[in-house]
């Protein structure tokens, strides 16, 4: 627990780094490039790691020091993810958390048209994951209500990348979980119609990510 926990402080502290970083060149899409290539030729090629995947360097472990009562393993597929912003913060979030591209370039350049408060949605899919679902003790349930700092240290639900790290009394059983059944694209979903189901394109372009509400 001791070893994951410094691992994860130091997986932020390379996350704030990386963004320092970026935000020395400034926000547009040329700065962004320059950074981007700073990073991969100077940086993290005299390091020799040229294509470090980011997300996954930034990814926290889950360290759970109390032990869930149950851990159930489900596949979450046809999933997306969404933010919805202003016209005006939707750039802002492009500039900042995407890497340009011909496809990013253009949708900045359709958000720019469009009035600044304008309520968009920039939608992400994501590919079929495996999803944790937790259930607490009782004594767990009680604090979580009472405490809004607990949900975030027990969280009902884990949608990331396993392993799990539960810490256990010596001869103490593993919480109860289901077996993994490989993903199987044909079947049913436990979801068939998502909230954001209503979201509609506003370009006709297929690389877009921007989506207002129907």
């Amino acid at each position: 627990m001791q070893l994951g926990a410094k691992l994860n402080h130091a997986r932020e502290q390379f996350k704030n780094t990386m963004a320092d970083f970026r935000q020395l060149f400034g926000d547009d899409i040329e700065a962004i490039e320059q950074a981007s290539e700073d990073l991969r030729d100077g940086l993290l090629g005299g390091l020799q790691v040229k294509h470090l995947h980011f997300v996954q360097c930034y990814r926290q472990l889950k360290l759970f020091a109390q032990a869930p009562q149950r851990v159930g393993f489900s596949w979450a597929a046809c999933h997306s993810g969404t933010v919805r912003l202003t016209a005006s913060e939707a750039i802002s979030h492009f500039r900042k958390k995407y890497l340009a591209s011909v496809a990013i370039n253009d949708d900045i350049v359709l958000l720019e048209q469009m009035p600044a408060d304008e309520v968009v949605v920039i939608r992400r899919v994501l590919a079929p994951h495996l999803r944790a679902n937790i259930t607490w003790p009782k004594e767990i349930k009680v604090l979580r209500q009472a405490d809004p700092e607990a949900k975030k240290q027990y969280p009902a639900q884990i949608n990331s990348p396993l392993p799990l790290f539960i810490q256990l009394k010596p001869g103490e059983p593993l919480p109860e979980f289901n077996r993994i059944r490989p993903f199987d694209p044909h079947a049913r979903q436990e979801r068939l119609q998502r909230s954001d189901a209503r979201l509609v394109k506003i370009s006709d372009n297929p690389h877009s990510r921007i989506y207002r509400y129907a």
